[in-house]
């Protein structure tokens, strides 16, 4: 599932530094869409220069700079032909996308940039060896955009315009849930994420196994209460998970509610 939103504008154009601070270029590897423009900046107190497929700085002395603008789709290596160990390459591309985190199901915004004017950019998720639609974007006038997605699992997306494929960015899916408890007599004060079912579990002795006794859905703030509404004796935790019934994403410890103390039972 994706949606397109839009980012203010902002300047069409991003220019990326390269400096020179000794025998190295840093970064020796860049990422720019077409109209980008890279400056390489002599930081270093020898002469440097900067020569590329079709682009050649010419002498540059110290503390001065050479700048080019990309147009064209493709690596792009440079080398000092002073130094010729000193190499480096800048990848033009046809969109940029940025990753990130989300939880199982959770919606994540993904950011990226084309060229100013694109009309649309879709987006793309990798399955196996090829990649599938995984929705489309409407960038700003200036080429920003954001795409919305919901990752099952752990996902790499690239964003396509009319120009080619763009940069692969991986949108990580984690299950970790920090879920904390807090007893008190009857009450268990549940925090954890918003939108998760905290279930309380009760143990039954009879049938050595834990039972579902009380659910509540946890608010924005990911806080909710469950009650104990049965005997003092029993032990019980609580298991939170994506909907009522589902696979639990985390489980407290369990706890003998007669006195709120932590309590192991064996085997289960």
């Amino acid at each position: 599932m994706l949606a397109a939103l839009a980012f203010p504008a902002s300047a069409a154009a991003d220019t990326t530094t390269i400096t020179m601070p000794g025998k190295a270029f840093s970064p020796a590897r860049v990422l720019v869409i077409p109209g980008d423009s890279v400056l390489w900046r002599n930081g270093d107190l020898i002469t440097h220069d900067v020569k590329g497929p079709d682009f050649d700085s010419g002498p540059l002395a110290s503390s001065l700079f050479y700048s080019h603008t990309f147009a064209a789709v493709g690596p792009q290596p440079f080398v000092c032909t002073v130094h010729p160990f000193m190499t480096g390459e800048v990848d033009v591309v046809a969109a940029t996308l940025s990753g990130g985190t989300a939880f199982a199901g959770e919606a994540v915004a993904l950011s990226g940039r084309a060229p100013a004017g694109t009309p649309s950019v879709a987006i793309e998720r990798q399955a196996g060896a090829s990649w599938e639609p995984a929705g489309a974007a409407a960038p700003s006038a200036d080429g920003t955009f954001t795409a919305v997605v919901r990752p099952a699992e752990t996902s790499v997306y690239r964003a396509r315009t009319a120009l080619g494929e763009g940069a692969a960015a991986t949108v990580t899916v984690t299950l970790d849930v920090d879920l904390r408890v807090r007893l008190s007599g009857r009450v268990m004060r549940v925090t954890a994420r918003p939108g998760l079912v905290a279930t309380l579990q009760v143990y039954s002795r009879e049938r050595f196994r834990w039972r579902d006794a009380e659910r509540v859905k946890l608010d924005s703030r990911g806080r909710g209460v469950l009650r104990h509404r049965g005997r003092m004796v029993s032990t019980a935790r609580v298991v939170v998970s994506r909907a009522a019934g589902g696979p639990a994403l985390a489980t407290s410890d369990s706890y003998r509610l007669r006195d709120g103390k932590k309590w192991h039972i064996p085997g289960s």
